[in-house]
Formats: C-alpha cells, sequence, structure tokens
C-alpha cells in the first residue's frame, strides 16, 4: 500500500471524484486510527468530508500505483483549476 499525507484540500468534490474514479483500493485513516475503504461502490464520504473540515489533513492508502500518481497530480493542481 502507498501512503499519502493531504493537508490541503481545496476541492473536496474533486477529491470525491478521484477516489470514485479509483483503479484500486483507497484506505482512509479515521480518528481512532481504524482503516475505512473509500473505494467501496456505497462508501459513506460523510466521515471523510467531517474530517477535512477540521482541517489537519487526511492519510490515505492506495493499493494501485496508477491511483498514486493521480492523487499527487490532484494535490499538486487542484487549486489552480
Amino acid at each position: 500500500m502507498l501512503h499519502i499525507k493531504i493537508l490541503y484540500i481545496p476541492d473536496v468534490e474533486k477529491l470525491i471524484h478521484l477516489i470514485q474514479k479509483s483503479c484500486g483500493q483507497v484506505l482512509f485513516l479515521c480518528p481512532g486510527h481504524a482503516l475505512y475503504d473509500l473505494s467501496q461502490e456505497n462508501a459513506d464520504m460523510e466521515l471523510l468530508k467531517e474530517e477535512i473540515r477540521k482541517g489537519k489533513g487526511i492519510d490515505v492508502f492506495l493499493s494501485d500505483k496508477d491511483d498514486y500518481f493521480r492523487f499527487i497530480n490532484y494535490m499538486v493542481y487542484a487549486g489552480y483549476e
């Protein structure tokens, strides 16, 4: 699993769309140190949105290396579009 810590999230909806389009698993590290699979078809994104609102950043783990590059691209360019 590849780990990414996202500190700045300018567009939550773009991030959710990116998660939904991911090829592999996208696991979110919840506050209680449990991993929540955001890549499931019926994943509840409210927990993710709640953590984003706190402004402390989020930790995600990716199973697909191509998703890793998509997330890096999001982190670099999301604020410019």
